[in-house]
């Protein structure tokens, strides 16, 4: 009598079917994290752009920050004569390009106020939403939660 090593037709297809169920669970957990993982990118480069801003409103005379969000559109860095303010100026994290919202940046210049702004894609993000500082304001797309930051 020959012996027959190997698998059945039935076991495969339930080794598949349990797979396919356990990817179904997971896959939308891992789409959440990289949406809130993207979303603490943009606090911390917005984080990181004003404390850039603080730096070059030191350095000037008198006392001003940039009159514009130019800054931001920068391919590299963010230089000013020979002081290098950012090294790199960061961008959305988004990776699809129409999608894609840099920051916004807008400033008072009579009262030295700025406010920098990104759109989380989540919603339901724990921060409050603080797009507007009682003279400049910026808005979100629909489906997207602003999120914005002041001078300290």
């Amino acid at each position: 009598m020959k012996s027959k090593v190997g698998f059945t037709l039935i076991e495969m297809l339930v080794v598949i079917g349990i797979i396919a169920v356990l990817a179904g669970l997971i896959m939308p957990s891992l789409g959440t994290s990289q949406m809130k993982a993207r979303d603490a990118k943009r606090k911390s480069d917005l984080k990181q752009i004003q404390k850039a801003l603080e730096i070059f409103r030191q350095d000037q005379d008198p006392v001003a920050f940039p009159t514009d969000g130019s800054f931001l559109n920068l391919a590299t860095s963010w230089t000013s004569g020979t002081t290098v303010y950012m090294s790199t100026v960061p961008s959305d994290p988004d990776s699809t390009a129409a999608t894609r919202v840099n920051y916004s940046y807008s400033v008072d210049s009579n009262t030295l106020t700025y406010l920098l702004c990104a759109c989380l894609e989540n919603t339901a993000d724990p921060e409050p939403t603080t797009c507007t500082n009682g003279i400049l304001s910026c808005s979100c797309a629909v489906g997207k939660k602003c999120y914005g930051i002041t001078q300290p």
